[in-house]
C-alpha cells in the first residue's frame, strides 16, 4: 500500500509531467466557447468558457504513473477514456468531441483544478483511486454526478459554487486525516 508520504514525494513528477503534456501542446485545440454548446454557458462563466482549452485526439494522454514509480495505478493508467482533464486544459478520443455532456463533466474537474490548485489537484485525485478506485473517486463522483443532473436537465445553476464548496470539503477532511 502506498503511503501519503510516498504520494507526496510523487506530486512534482507528476507535475512535470503535466506540464511538459501541456507545453508540447501549446497551441493545439480551441477554447471551449468555440464549439457553441447550447447548455454550458447556464452553468459555467464566460471566463472559463473561453479559458478552457480542448484538444481532440485519438488516445487522451494519461499520466505514466507506474514509470514514474507508482505501478499500483497501472490499471487506471491503462484505462480507455474518453476525456481527461491537466489544469485547464481537456484532452477528448477522437468520436466524443460533439458529445456536451463529456465536455460539461471535463469543466467540472476544470473548476476542481481551479479551485484546488495543481499539487493539492494531484495528491488528493492519487489518494482516492488509492481509497475508492476510478469511478467512485470523489472528484469523479461529483463529476459524474453532475453531469447526470446535466443531462436529465436537472442540474442545478448554482453549479460552480457547489463545486467549490464540495470540493473544499473534501480537503478538509483529508487534510484532517492525513495532516497534508
Amino acid at each position: 500500500m502506498t503511503s501519503i508520504d510516498e504520494l507526496k514525494n510523487k506530486v512534482p513528477l507528476v507535475k512535470a509531467w503535466i506540464i511538459d503534456l501541456l507545453n508540447k501542446n501549446q497551441g493545439k485545440g480551441q477554447f471551449v466557447a468555440q464549439y457553441n454548446f447550447p447548455n454550458l454557458k447556464f452553468f459555467f462563466d464566460q471566463r472559463i468558457l473561453n479559458s478552457a482549452k480542448v484538444i481532440v485526439i485519438d488516445k487522451v494522454p494519461q499520466v505514466p504513473l507506474a514509470s514514474l514509480g507508482l505501478p499500483q495505478f497501472s490499471g487506471f493508467e491503462n484505462g480507455n477514456y474518453a476525456g481527461v482533464t491537466y489544469l485547464n486544459t481537456y484532452f477528448v478520443a477522437t468520436g466524443y468531441i460533439q458529445q456536451e455532456s463529456l465536455h460539461f463533466h471535463e469543466l467540472i474537474h476544470v473548476v476542481q483544478w481551479e479551485r484546488l490548485g495543481i499539487d493539492k489537484f494531484i495528491l488528493l485525485y492519487g489518494l482516492f483511486l488509492l481509497q475508492h478506485g476510478y469511478r467512485d473517486s470523489p472528484l469523479e463522483d461529483m463529476a459524474f454526478k453532475y453531469q447526470n443532473l446535466f443531462e436529465q436537465k436537472k442540474c442545478p445553476t448554482d453549479l460552480i459554487s457547489r463545486i467549490c464548496n464540495e470540493v473544499d470539503h473534501l480537503y478538509i477532511s483529508l487534510s484532517k486525516q492525513f495532516s497534508i
